[in-house]
């Protein structure tokens, strides 16, 4: 499947910018919303975050970050596609001598971590990048309520 028509060729670092550009602004506007009252916070069933909003505020902001993470991800498998892509000092080669990707995620199932990835360096990052969301979202959640 192709999806270069999704999002032209343009330098990879460019359009990372724009997606972790596009992510951040929503997660400031969402805290601007959250400090100024447009936007509620609460936890459904104890553990699920959710955001209510009736303002432009929270649809926007809520629109940038869906924005962010669709060009991340389309970005992503762009590049995936693309067989000319630098290899890196220590990454594995697959069989026909091209460089191998890794990648890894996350998925919390309540209060339960779902680690996965191709391998372990991979997974690590991944767990890493969990534990730094969710101390931040501690954090902003102990200093909004307490």
């Amino acid at each position: 499947m192709n999806i270069g028509y999704l999002l032209p060729m343009h330098d990879m670092r460019t359009v990372q910018a724009l997606g972790l550009g596009l992510l951040i602004a929503g997660v400031l506007m969402t805290v601007l919303g959250v400090l100024g009252g447009d936007i509620v916070m609460g936890l459904a069933l104890f553990f699920i975050p959710y955001l209510q909003s009736s303002t432009w505020l929270g649809a926007s902001a809520i629109a940038l970050i869906f924005a962010g993470i669709a060009v991340l991800m389309l970005d992503r498998v762009r590049s995936l596609g693309s067989r000319a892509a630098p290899m890196e000092e220590g990454a594995s080669k697959s069989i026909d001598g091209q460089p191998k990707g890794e990648f890894g995620g996350v998925v919390l199932v309540g209060p339960v971590p779902i680690i996965f990835g191709t391998g372990n360096r991979a997974a690590l990052w991944a767990l890493i990048a969990m534990a730094v969301v969710v101390m931040a979202m501690m954090l902003i959640l102990l200093f909004l309520f307490y």
